[in-house]
Parts: C-alpha cells; structure tokens; sequence
C-alpha cells in the first residue's frame, strides 16, 4: 500500500536532490487535499457519526488516524472551509500550496478574493505568508469596527509616595 522510505540521496547531484524533495512535497500536499476533501464528505454525511461510534468527524480522526485533538479540529475547519473556496482547493491539488500555506489562507479568502490571495500565496515563503495573513486579518478587524483597536487599550499608573 505504501512505498519504503529507504531512500539514499547520497548518489545524486544536489540540484536534483533538491527537484526530488520539492516535487515530493508537492505530491503530499496533493494527497493531504484530496484527504481533507474527503474529510468534508465524511462530515457532511449524515451517517458519519455512526462511523467508530464518534461525536465528530474531529473526533474519529483523532481516533482513526491518531491526530491529536487541536490538529483533528483544525483540519476538520480546513476541509470545511475547502468546499467554498473552489481556487485553493485547485492549487493545493496540484501540490501548488502546502497545507502550512492553505491553512493560513482559507482564515481570509472569500470566494471573491481567493484569486488574488492564491497568486500572492504562490510567490511568497511561509514565513511572509503568515506575516500577510496576520496583518490582512488585523486590517479586516479594524474595517469592520473601527473602534475595536482602542478599545483594547489600557493605561494602568500609580503613585509612590516619595
């Protein structure tokens, strides 16, 4: 079912072990969308909660494939959110984005701005993405209400008496 992970690199030129680890990653990430995909079904069936006697598809995850709870939940919102966003889910198929990526994305896009978040999620490292997505979640937070980042301010003081 599964392929030996006895591999040596150790006869190949750098370059094309690079192409090699590159192109892999690109075929796990396919295969981690085309499970979350499944993961949505199993959720949205009807049936689903008979399966292994679960209260959740997060639930069974955790039980069936032995992710801890908080990664069971937060894949389980991944492949929720996949079912709308029909450009994400093309391009993390294809092994064009990883599930680092894919998961920061679908916490923004609309089905009207995953094409643009895609474009920008292709061209940028994980460590700008995450920095992209946080900021554009802040901007977003304050548009919808402009009071909300002075409402979280504090000013505490105190008298020592000298």
């Amino acid at each position: 079912m599964f392929e030996e992970a006895n591999f040596s690199g150790s006869e190949l030129p750098i370059g094309d072990l690079a192409e090699v680890i590159a192109e892999e990653s690109g075929q796990i990430a396919a295969a981690q969308c085309r499970m979350l995909m499944k993961l949505a079904e199993f959720d949205a069936r009807e049936d689903a909660a008979f399966a292994w006697d679960c209260k959740s598809a997060a639930h069974w995850l955790s039980g069936r494939c032995g992710y801890d709870m908080a990664a069971s939940w937060e894949m389980l919102r991944v492949a929720r959110c996949l079912r709308s966003l029909p450009i994400i889910t093309e391009a993390f198929g294809k092994g064009q984005l990883n599930y680092q990526a894919v998961r920061a994305l679908v916490r923004i896009a609309t089905p009207e701005t995953e094409a643009a978040i895609v474009e920008m999620a292709r061209v940028a490292t994980g460590s700008q993405l995450g920095r992209i997505v946080a900021s554009y979640r802040r901007v977003l937070a304050a548009a919808s209400d402009p009071a909300a980042p002075h409402a979280g301010r504090e000013l505490h003081y105190s008298f020592d008496a000298d």
